[in-house]
């Protein structure tokens, strides 16, 4: 067997690609249960065991470059053992019979991350000017629509033109879905079918010329509340690579697509530490990123004003006040870090009240209490859960 590697140029930038690397795995496999099959005791053949062997280092290799370190590290192990009986021919009746279910378990837990990715992998483009362009069709196909609206007129039931504003909104929805923007998305599927029916049935077109502008007004709204948000994802983890310097485009690339980072591009990002609050830890590294982001600290003092007559009052100082502290924190799940587990961390230092040293920049601030936490969802995979999130954090000195 000659194993075909995939192109370990560069990490998986979309779900095709990483039905790719999957489909290559699924072969990889096929060929180690051929090797198997052929292994009986009766016929120790050692060119089956180092096929089997082959195709288990192939997959290592594929579930290593993923950032699939569980998967890599099993494969390591069962390849570790086939290459052990093609050393000791001895140990190949022993390992006929246990190859089959290690096999059978490296293989359900290759799936299983696999799946686990392919769920929160996000379909954002690679770039603000990707982005751009994929704003700028979706403006001319709204402008299309509002053309063929304003040529509505009750006189001349034109049937065209809900079949040009059928169109635009089709094109529309399928942009927006392509995105990620799944709301904007369906909200546009809806106008979509009203577009249809006016289309089949003319009777239908007086309410369908009351109701689109609307309905696309509304759905306006909402594509540029969506595509903003998306460019604030993108804007945000550009500004985590910029709080380490010159990082290339692909680590860019990274932030945007990959929820395992590629190893080579870890090596060109600094470990970073940027500080914690208790157990929760601020960091930007190949591994992690929590990124924190506008800090701001209030140091006052407390003072008395004494009145004068006939001039100014007079200042006494009495003590200094308790300084306050606030700053947001920016989660990304592609960067090793679950967003829902840092929040509930947070939350909970909040409602028990717990007095935690707050590091930041290398600097102890001393003990803080957290007043308030703030989060915002950014961006949410299957099932509703947050993929990128933020948490605006309030702190208060405590003595």
């Amino acid at each position: 067997m000659s194993p075909q590697l995939p192109d370990l140029s560069g990490p998986p930038v979309s779900l095709t690609e990483l039905t790719a690397y999957k489909d290559s795995v699924t072969q990889q496999f096929g060929a180690i249960y051929t090797a198997i099959d052929g292994l009986t005791p009766d016929s120790l053949d050692l060119s089956l065991v180092d096929d089997a062997f082959s195709g288990l280092k192939t997959v290592r290799n594929i579930v290593g470059h993923l950032g699939l370190d569980e998967a890599r590290s099993n494969a390591e192990r069962v390849a570790g053992m086939a290459y052990g009986a093609m050393q000791n021919a001895r140990d190949v009746v022993s390992l006929i019979g246990q190859l089959p279910t290690e096999v059978a378990a490296l293989e359900s837990m290759a799936t299983e991350a696999f799946d686990n990715i392919s769920e929160i992998l996000p379909s954002l483009p690679m770039s603000l000017e990707d982005l751009s362009a994929f704003k700028d069709t979706v403006f001319d196909q709204f402008g299309a629509i509002g053309d063929a609206i304003g040529s509505f007129s009750l006189d001349s039931l034109d049937l065209s033109l809900p079949g040009d504003i059928f169109s635009g909104l089709t094109n529309i929805s399928n942009i927006t879905g392509l995105i990620g923007l799944d709301d904007v998305g369906a909200y546009a599927d809806k106008a979509v079918g009203m577009a249809y029916g006016a289309m089949q049935a003319a009777q239908d077109i007086a309410s369908f010329i009351d109701e689109i502008p609307v309905e696309v007004a509304n759905l306006g709204d909402m594509v540029m509340d969506g595509f903003d948000q998306v460019a604030e994802t993108i804007a945000g983890l550009g500004d985590a690579f910029d709080e380490l310097g010159d990082v290339p485009d692909l680590a860019l690339d990274l932030a945007a697509y990959n929820p395992a980072l590629d190893t080579r591009v870890g090596n060109l990002i600094p470990h970073t530490g940027i500080g914690s609050f208790g157990e929760v830890l601020f960091q930007v590294s190949a591994e992690k990123m929590a990124l924190v982001r506008d800090v701001q600290r209030t140091t006052s003092a407390r003072v008395e004003e004494h009145q004068v007559t006939g001039a100014k009052p007079r200042l006494e100082f009495l003590a200094p006040e308790l300084d306050t502290t606030g700053f947001s924190v920016f989660w990304h799940m592609a960067f090793g870090v679950n967003p829902r587990t840092e929040i509930a961390k947070l939350r909970n230092l909040c409602t028990q009240g717990a007095a935690k040293n707050l590091i930041l920049g290398g600097e102890n601030f001393g003990k803080y209490l957290l007043i308030e936490v703030s989060e915002r969802w950014m961006r949410s995979g299957p099932g509703g859960s947050p993929i990128v999130a933020e948490a605006s954090l309030s702190l208060k000195e405590y003595v």
